[in-house]
């Protein structure tokens, strides 16, 4: 037998207790539970990072290697349009036909440019916040930036050929570069970089030519290499970043995938 005083208590107290969680006692101020809003989770993919250096090396290693591949044929554009002449050049031709025309030394300097802005693109994506949805292109968009970025590079090529005015040929490039940043890319990251390889690559350029006597450009204007030659430079920064984010999202899975 319980006592009726100490039912009364305790009818009491689970009720003022829910008053109490409800904001309906007596002097107190109305007001809301307070609600604590938990962020959905999310999984993001991995990417390669100086913590995780068998993943990073994989990354780098296929920078380096496209890069190395893929330098010589756009090379080959400035060549076979007589932008700029080897020294000691490199031709591969089937029965007459010439289907590559560089030097020895490309494919090592295009593959340490990869290396360079895959790295860069890898460091600054996660120290810039860089959204997911920027930093994991899918394939399509990759090849569709790399595919622009050699159509630029073959156009400075024959409109250099064709003669075509030097401020026209400046404004062109220029848009250009600015719409595959805009396209492909359009991140912090992405024009850090594309500024940086804009003015590093003219300056190794400006050394090989002076320095070195590896090649020279038929119509130079500026330390002996072409004045719009920036610009080509600035739109291969997305055009490679990209390539390296796949690369960081596909090589930096696990063996069962995520």
């Amino acid at each position: 037998h319980i006592p009726r005083s100490t039912m009364k208590v305790t009818l009491f107290l689970v009720v003022a207790s829910w008053l109490g969680c409800h904001g309906f006692l007596p002097g107190s101020p109305r007001r809301p539970v307070p609600v604590v809003q938990v962020p959905p989770l999310r999984l993001q993919p991995r990417h390669a990072s100086a913590e995780d250096p068998a993943r990073l090396g994989r990354v780098c290693a296929a920078n380096l290697l496209s890069g190395a591949l893929l330098g010589p044929n756009l090379d080959h554009y400035h060549g076979s349009f007589g932008v700029l002449e080897y020294v000691y050049p490199l031709t591969l031709s089937v029965q007459g036909t010439v289907l590559l025309r560089t030097s020895a030394f490309v494919p090592p300097l295009f593959g340490l440019a990869g290396l360079i802005i895959g790295g860069l693109y890898l460091f600054l994506d996660p120290a810039l916040g860089t959204p997911v949805a920027r930093r994991t292109p899918q394939v399509p968009k990759v090849l569709y930036g790399i595919s622009f970025f050699s159509m630029q590079y073959y156009l400075s090529g024959l409109l250099a050929h064709a003669g075509c005015p030097l401020v026209a040929l400046h404004a062109f490039l220029a848009a250009t570069m600015v719409a595959c940043w805009y396209i492909f890319d359009k991140t912090l990251a992405g024009v850090i970089v594309a500024a940086a390889t804009a003015v590093g690559g003219p300056l190794i350029e400006i050394g090989l030519v002076n320095g070195l006597h590896l090649y020279t450009y038929t119509d130079a204007d500026f330390f002996g290499v072409a004045s719009w030659i920036p610009w080509v430079y600035g739109c291969g920064g997305p055009a490679v970043g990209n390539l390296s984010r796949l690369y960081s999202r596909v090589l930096s899975q696990d063996k069962g995938g995520h």
